[in-house]
């Protein structure tokens, strides 16, 4: 479980924190499993250091609708890093392709990224 392990790295020691293309738990009563939910978002904050950031892609729009309300909520943690629709529409500098990401480009979908400061 990647949350166990991420238990187990020291507050404030991470400079990027990436969550690529998560599993979407699609049904509303699964939502409680993704990992874009208040206790995740709790923990990612905390091991970032301030100034950190913290990168979420997907392709799924459930899951990207769910995202940024959650995010919504954690405004005294993360500084959203968009100034434009480019900004979330463009994948970022230093930021890996994952398979997940290569084939939802060749199934056509849109893919969105987006970039949090830690503050």
């Amino acid at each position: 479980d990647a949350l166990e392990v991420l238990a187990r790295v020291p507050d404030g020691a991470l400079s990027f924190l990436y969550l690529l293309h998560p599993d979407p738990w699609p049904k509303a009563r699964h939502a409680k499993r993704r990992m874009m939910n208040d206790g995740p978002l709790e923990m990612f904050a905390a091991k970032l250091k301030v100034g950190g950031e913290f990168r979420f892609g997907t392709d799924h729009p459930v899951y990207l609708r769910h995202a940024l309300m959650v995010m919504q909520r954690h405004t005294e943690q993360f500084d959203w890093l968009c100034d434009s629709p480019a900004d979330f529409q463009k994948r970022p500098g230093g930021w890996p392709e994952t398979r997940y990401e290569a084939k939802a480009r060749k199934l056509g979908h849109e893919v969105w990224y987006f970039r949090y400061r830690r503050k």
